[in-house]
């Protein structure tokens, strides 16, 4: 009987001493994590993080929503639109985007304007949209849950709780290394500042052959192992034509990028651009159609920030165009 209850409390000793220890540990590691923030990363990433969590806020005053995925955030400046079509214009582009009924929904009711008036919603229709892979939205998801989320540790726009729970992952690891050593990283945004205009994302950055040759392989092995998705070309026309019923115009375009990517992306399985063009057109839309590597692309894919804003220029004046045809304007 003795040996059994000093069996028992050496057990409960050895289960406490451990948690004790884990405890500890944990501690440590968060206490690491806050001050390797402090010292050594910038704020940038959690500024850029808000500026992303501020896209989710329930602000429904805009006019003009310009919907799509990485394409259409870097490559669309919605104060150019501003400025020609006098209304507040914003863009909702989040990484990645798949076109589905979900993420029509929720900018349609947190961020376009309920008030009567000229509206217009512009859709940056592209194979990589209506990849059955892009349906999850990670990245809109993500966003979703970070702007429900409150935390008793926030001060002002930086939440320590999460800095001291944030794993040193090899991508965050490198990146402190890199200024303890005072390296420069080899990276294409590392050093930029970002440049943030109502929801669209620019870098100025120049093209360089290296990311151009990258680009084409990721996206190559992305359409390799993807397929078009029949439900999301469902999602994109009932919501052209839920729009188009409400006299709201909308407009659809394949984003600028490269004609070797294009080439690479068209061959994504069951993807037929023509087909896409008719279907979004019998819903209502309007599609908007730009020449081939008219805009210099600084990855084979995006355009850097005196090309967003050349294309900006000319897709205003096409809408315009449209809307002087539609007697709109």
């Amino acid at each position: 009987m003795n040996l059994s209850i000093s069996s028992s409390e050496h057990r409960s000793k050895r289960i406490f001493l451990f948690a004790s220890v884990l405890l500890i540990l944990t501690i440590l590691f968060g206490l690491f994590n806050v001050f390797f923030f402090i010292r050594f990363e910038t704020k940038t990433e959690i500024q850029e993080e808000q500026q992303w969590i501020d896209k989710m806020k329930k602000k429904p005053v805009y006019s003009v929503l310009i919907f799509g995925d990485s394409r259409v955030y870097r490559g669309i400046n919605p104060a150019i639109l501003e400025e020609q079509l006098h209304l507040p214009v914003y863009n909702v582009g989040v990484s990645s985007a798949g076109m589905t009924a979900t993420m029509f929904r929720y900018f349609n009711d947190h961020k376009l304007s309920p008030e009567p008036g000229l509206k217009i919603v512009i859709l940056g229709i592209s194979p990589h949209s209506l990849n059955q892979k892009q349906r999850n939205n990670r990245h809109f998801n993500y966003l979703l849950k970070k702007a429900e989320q409150t935390s008793l540790f926030q001060f002002g726009k930086i939440d320590y709780l999460k800095i001291f729970f944030t794993p040193m992952d090899k991508r965050r690891f490198k990146k402190i290394r890199y200024k303890i050593l005072k390296k420069e990283k080899k990276g294409i945004f590392f050093s930029l500042v970002p440049i943030w205009i109502n929801g669209a994302f620019f870098h100025d950055v120049d093209y360089k052959q290296k990311w151009f040759n990258d680009g084409l392989t990721q996206y190559r092995e992305n359409t390799a192992i993807g397929k078009f998705s029949e439900e999301s070309l469902s999602d994109l026309c009932s919501w052209t034509r839920k729009w188009t019923e409400k006299g709201i115009l909308v407009f659809g375009l394949r984003p600028p990028t490269s004609s070797q990517m294009e080439a690479i992306e068209n061959q994504l399985p069951g993807y037929d651009e023509q087909n896409v063009k008719t279907k979004f057109e019998q819903a209502g839309g309007i599609y908007l159609s730009f020449p081939k590597d008219a805009y210099q692309t600084y990855d084979a894919s995006h355009l850097n920030w005196e090309n967003a804003n050349r294309f900006s220029k000319d897709l205003t004046e096409t809408i315009k165009q449209e809307l002087i045809k539609r007697k709109k304007l």
